[in-house]
């Protein structure tokens, strides 16, 4: 039977025809240039989720290992080009790393960036934006740092 050996050591999964019948008849497929949406469950970040041998899997990652026949290289993951969470087009995917997908998120805009995530740009922030300086170069518990900002911990 032919099928395909998913990611490492700790993955040992197949992917056998009839599975991946099932995986592309959840597939929207369109034209090679445009986003072949998933149709079937989707994970809590909104990208979509199929099922291995009863293990849970994103469902680009699994278009990416049918399409090339390859495990993802340890360290890598695939990234969406066109930046559709629920697009298994193999056109659309490519071999990256985390640290190139950020670089490429935030080039385009489409990452905060890390200054925008404390003191007032964030809403439910009690303290202001020099705060956190102040709490980095204390060498106070946690506790003891939300005592003198009048917070609990």
């Amino acid at each position: 039977m032919n099928s395909c050996i998913i990611g490492g050591p700790l993955w040992k999964l197949n992917i056998f025809p009839s599975t991946e019948q099932t995986f592309w008849s959840r597939v929207d497929k369109r034209e090679r240039r445009d986003c072949w949406l998933w149709q079937g469950g989707l994970t809590a970040k909104r990208y979509g989720q199929f099922s291995v041998r009863g293990r849970p899997m994103l469902a680009h990652r699994v278009a990416w290992i049918i399409h090339h026949r390859i495990a993802v290289p340890a360290g890598k993951r695939i990234i969406q080009t066109c930046w559709n969470r629920l697009c298994c087009n193999p056109a659309h995917l490519r071999l990256g790393t985390y640290k190139t997908h950020a670089a490429r998120g935030n080039k385009s805009g489409r990452q905060t960036k890390p200054e925008a995530w404390s003191g007032k740009s964030v809403g439910t922030s009690k303290t202001s934006q020099n705060c956190p300086v102040s709490v980095e170069l204390s060498e106070a518990t946690t506790p003891g740092i939300a005592t003198n900002l009048g917070m609990t911990a």
